[in-house]
């Protein structure tokens, strides 16, 4: 998996060595208690396990002049209504909120994700106390579809959560991908289907015996 590079940002596969700085954003409680999958506390094998590469799901660090500040990606499958669908999710490091990085980064990662990955539609979600990242979703062109509830390993109960959605359409009406019909054919190669939540539009996969991992709900940004 290739990065993308934005204006300030820096998106890259994540790496072993970004175990420590992992640690130190994915552990503090304001992150994790808006994310699905993230526990709290957070071990070092819990880091380690999360950082690993998992079938199906496209995640990038987030890095600032070299630094890591946090994550994005989107987990994929195949629907039989509406073909390949993502659910994207996205963390930041408290000391990053506030600059518009989550939206520059969630940005990039939908870009790439309708041009290159042919996916047709994007949902996502956050809890009902995380104002921000509807902020961030609206800003990308997202738009509420209904309530649901998502368990959250970090606070250890069912939480309720609004859903979104951005079809491909819409996007490449506000610029943010190429219209369907200007992409160029390619073979299609195989692809490989996940269970994606369903029924609570978690952006992750997390469940209450914490055997889950690698999904994100929307941190505070």
């Amino acid at each position: 998996m290739s990065g993308i590079k934005t204006e300030r940002l820096c998106l890259r596969p994540f790496e072993a060595a970004d175990h420590a700085a992992f640690m130190a954003i994915a552990g503090d409680w304001h992150v994790a208690r808006m994310t699905a999958d993230l526990p709290h506390p957070l071990s070092a094998a819990d880091a380690e396990h999360w950082l690993e590469p998992e079938p199906g799901c496209v995640r990038f660090a987030v890095t600032l002049q070299g630094r890591l500040i946090g994550g994005v990606g989107y987990y994929f499958e195949t629907q039989p209504d509406i073909g390949k669908r993502g659910e994207l999710g996205f963390f930041l490091a408290r000391q990053s909120w506030g600059h518009g990085f989550a939206a520059e980064a969630a940005g990039a990662v939908i870009a790439q994700g309708f041009d290159n990955n042919n996916i047709c539609a994007f949902t996502s979600a956050h809890f009902i106390d995380n104002a921000p990242s509807a902020k961030v979703l609206t800003r990308l062109g997202f738009t509420s579809s209904h309530r649901s509830t998502v368990w959250c390993r970090a606070r250890g109960q069912v939480l309720d959560a609004i859903c979104y959605r951005l079809q491909r359409s819409r996007a490449a009406a506000l610029g943010l991908c190429r219209e369907a019909a200007a992409l160029p054919a390619k073979p299609q190669a195989p692809e490989v289907e996940t269970e994606i939540a369903r029924g609570n539009c978690s952006t992750g996969r997390s469940s209450r015996d914490g055997s889950a991992r690698g999904g994100m709900l929307p941190a505070n940004i």
